[in-house]
C-alpha cells in the first residue's frame, strides 16, 4: 500500500484504510502503522482509519499513538462514514 500510494502522482491527499479484517492488533503492528503514517504525512497524506471491532479497537486504545489518530479525527467506525467525512 506503501508503494501504492507514493508512486502516485500527484499523491493522494488521503487514504482510509478499512481494517475489517485485522484479526488482533499487536504492539509490532502498531509500530510498523505509526511509522507508515509518520511517513506518509511527511509526504501530505492524510492516514484515516475504519471499521475495527470492538474488541481490537479497545486494545488499540491502549496505545498513545492510537489515541491521537482517534482524538485528530481519523478514525470512523464505518468505511462509509471514513469516506463522506474525506471527501
Amino acid at each position: 500500500m506503501r508503494n501504492l500510494v507514493l508512486t502516485c502522482e500527484p499523491h493522494p491527499a488521503t487514504v482510509v484504510l478499512d481494517l475489517y479484517r485485522l484479526p488482533r492488533m499487536t504492539s509490532t503492528f502498531l509500530d510498523g502503522f505509526r511509522d507508515l503514517d509518520a511517513e506518509l504525512a511527511s509526504k501530505g497524506v492524510r492516514l484515516v482509519c475504519a471499521n475495527l471491532s470492538t474488541p481490537i479497537h479497545h486494545s488499540a486504545q491502549q496505545e498513545q499513538w492510537w489515541q491521537g489518530v482517534v482524538s485528530q479525527g481519523r478514525y470512523f467506525d464505518t468505511i462509509e462514514s471514513a469516506v463522506e467525512h474525506n471527501t
